[in-house]
């Protein structure tokens, strides 16, 4: 009849925790910048159960660069600088070494308001992840 037996639906529910889709700062610090300019320097721990890690790759995951333009860069950036605009483009985008599960990193972010950048880098313990600069389009934001 299309029915589920009580003990499969309950089934359902008997889960573990579903993958974490996002990523909080554990640390967040302000640092020193040139005039015109603002810094932060903020720590995470790349969870094991990021459902970022799924599939890719298997036998050796790593975190998608995509996943950390949007799930580091582009969600703090709009955090910490609600004014900066809509992101127009990414300039000098380089990928150095793979973020692993439970490895813990540092993103670095500078921002000139004047230029409408922010310049980024994704650090783990063994040397530089990825870096680059988003362009932000300031006359586009809310």
């Amino acid at each position: 009849t299309g029915k589920l037996r009580q003990e499969r639906l309950l089934a359902l529910f008997d889960r573990p925790a579903a993958p974490r889709l996002r990523l909080e700062p554990e640390s967040e610090e302000v640092l020193a910048a040139p005039p015109g300019r603002e810094a932060r320097r903020l720590t995470f721990t790349a969870a094991p159960d990021l459902r970022w890690f799924e599939g890719h790759f298997p036998g050796f995951p790593v975190l998608p660069g995509v996943a950390q333009l949007d799930l580091l860069v582009v969600r703090q950036v709009e955090r910490l600088w609600p004014g900066a605009g809509a992101p127009r483009r990414v300039k000098r985008l380089k990928f150095g070494r793979p973020v692993r599960p439970g490895e813990r990193i540092a993103l670095l972010l500078e921002r000139d308001a004047v230029q409408g950048t922010i310049a980024f880098a994704i650090e783990g313990p063994e040397g530089r992840c990825s870096s680059g600069t988003r362009a932000f389009d300031a006359e586009a934001a809310p």
